[in-house]
């Protein structure tokens, strides 16, 4: 009993070792910002939203569970904390690009889809 015990604190920490995750935040300003067209700094706006929504958790079905939670915040939690990182650079760096947007006078709202702001 004792040696299974043992087993499964070595598979556990190894586990938890593993899922830990190092951020990769985007940087605010970036080389080139200046030289960006509006439809550039739109796009860049665009992909970034869809990075944001690819990082952030969902809470649905079964992982809404208690128990579920507490589990997975055992092996996730590095993860978790690794992916809050590039979502909190990635709203600072729409924060500028939104800055960008207005001061080139792009025209139209940066969420909007991009066929709507450059139809010809």
């Amino acid at each position: 009993m004792k040696r299974l015990f043992g087993i499964l604190l070595t598979i556990s920490f190894a586990l938890t070792a593993c899922a830990t995750d190092v951020p990769d935040p985007v940087q605010q300003y970036q080389r080139g910002d200046s030289a960006l067209t509006c439809e550039v700094i739109h796009d860049e706006i665009q992909a970034n939203q869809v990075k944001i929504l690819a990082l952030t958790p969902r809470e649905t079905g079964f992982a809404k569970g208690a128990v579920f939670k507490a589990a997975a915040s055992l092996f996730s939690n590095g993860e978790n904390e690794a992916a809050m990182v590039e979502v909190k650079a990635l709203q600072v760096r729409n924060s500028r690009l939104r800055v960008l947007f207005h001061s080139k006078n792009c025209k139209g709202d940066p969420h909007q889809p991009c066929s709507a702001l450059f139809s010809p």
